[in-house]
């Protein structure tokens, strides 16, 4: 799933978590104009983009979130 952390009705954040409950195996990117405010890891998320995104690392992002060995 790629997502973006600021929409309307339900932030990144809370997609994440929402998704997790129901498929915790399914990987979560989060694409985001600015870094985390609070700093904190979001244990729902595998990876965090940072836009502007170049094609060379959305594809090396995409590659390891979805070879990554995933706790259940």
């Amino acid at each position: 799933v790629l997502t973006d952390r600021l929409m309307p009705d339900m932030d990144g954040h809370s997609l994440a978590q929402s998704i997790k409950e129901i498929a915790p195996r399914k990987p979560i990117v989060l694409v985001t104009g600015d870094e985390d405010p609070d700093g904190k890891p979001d244990k729902n998320v595998d990876a965090v983009l940072v836009k502007p995104v170049s094609l060379e690392e959305f594809r090396r992002t995409l590659a390891a979130v979805i070879v990554r060995p995933r706790v259940q």
